[in-house]
């Protein structure tokens, strides 16, 4: 059926349900009314929400026209997060909708929230390219608001990684014997789906007895595949042992809050037992310090005792002259 505004530039059209209002403009004459399309915006997650998580937010927009383009979203400002826009994933397909096919178009973007608090994800506005009648038009709707509460979770701890998933790994190549002076590498890697590099907590490294202890600066990096977000974080620990016997490498543990179970858990990396036996070439190096330092210490003893001895030797040359009595003139010409 002809719309009675076929020759008009701009058409508008309050469409069914709260969901949107649409507008259909087009430099080209207009011949059909998209009379049920419906953008709706919502979040793939559980409540209640915690700082530092990353939340999916899913836009659907269903029409009857199709979809002939990639469409255009006017992302809202956040006071209480950020739109990660590199997470962005679309697909095209149809909804089931009174008994027929509805082209719908679905479109996820990853929020990182920080704020705490009562918050509102404000309305999302879209303009997408349609075919109507054989010809090209822009679509353009929005979505309502959705609000969204934000606590901070009672935690045990006071460092934690927020996250859907967590995994904690330690790989440590050990040698047959190790021995004093011989260096050991640890590798700690974190992997954590739903989180960001900063979300990683500091690493708590205990104080050794036995071991010089070499932490790299952690390397971080994140992946977006198919709008979820991933983050890994690797730990590069060097161990020098310094003395003989058998010795551990401590856990590490890592405490994070899963936004799934709503819990706290705690990741922790195995202990590791070494036994360190004397090296060779590092005893002979010791020794050779040792005398090193005998040989310097002996020298500047000796050297010391000399100078003293001297100036004993002068001191008391000068206390004879003092001694001496003095002649007149006349018997000391």
């Amino acid at each position: 059926m002809n719309s009675p505004m076929r020759n008009s530039a701009t058409l508008t059209g309050q469409f069914l349900g709260p969901y949107a209002l649409v507008l259909l403009t087009s430099l080209l004459p207009v011949s059909v009314m998209a009379d049920d399309t419906e953008l709706a915006m919502r979040v793939i997650a559980t409540p209640p929400f915690v700082p530092s998580q990353v939340i999916t937010v899913e836009l659907t927009l269903q029409t009857d026209s199709p979809v002939v383009g990639s469409a255009n979203f006017a992302l809202p400002e956040l006071e209480f997060g950020v739109w990660l826009e590199q997470s962005r994933a679309s697909y095209n397909g149809f909804t089931i909708k009174n008994g027929r096919r509805v082209p719908t178009l679905v479109t996820t973007y990853a929020l990182w929230i920080q704020g705490v608090g009562q918050f509102q994800i404000p309305a999302v506005h879209t303009t997408v390219p349609v075919l109507l009648d054989g010809e090209r038009h822009r679509l353009i709707a929005q979505a309502p608001a959705v609000s969204l509460t934000v606590r901070y979770p009672q935690s045990p701890v006071d460092e934690f990684l927020v996250a859907d998933e967590a995994e904690f790994t330690s790989n440590v190549v050990l040698p047959a014997e190790v021995e004093v002076g011989q260096v050991i590498e640890q590798v700690l890697t974190v992997r954590a789906k739903g989180a960001l590099p900063v979300s990683f907590p500091g690493l708590i490294v205990p104080d050794f007895v036995g071991f010089k202890l070499d932490q790299l600066p952690a390397n971080s990096r994140v992946q977006y595949t198919r709008g979820e977000v991933s983050s890994t974080q690797t730990i590069t620990l060097r161990y020098t042992p310094s003395q003989i016997g058998a010795m551990q490498i401590p856990a590490y543990s890592v405490s994070w809050w899963n936004t799934q179970t709503h819990s706290f858990h705690t990741l922790r990396s195995p202990v590791h037992d070494i036994l360190v036996k004397s090296s060779p070439s590092y005893s002979s190096r010791g020794f050779t310090w040792e005398w090193l330092q005998l040989a310097v210490f002996v020298l500047v003893a000796l050297l010391g005792g000399f100078v003293l001895y001297r100036a004993a030797a002068a001191l008391r040359v000068l206390l004879r002259k003092l001694r001496a009595p003095v002649l007149p003139d006349r018997l000391n010409p």
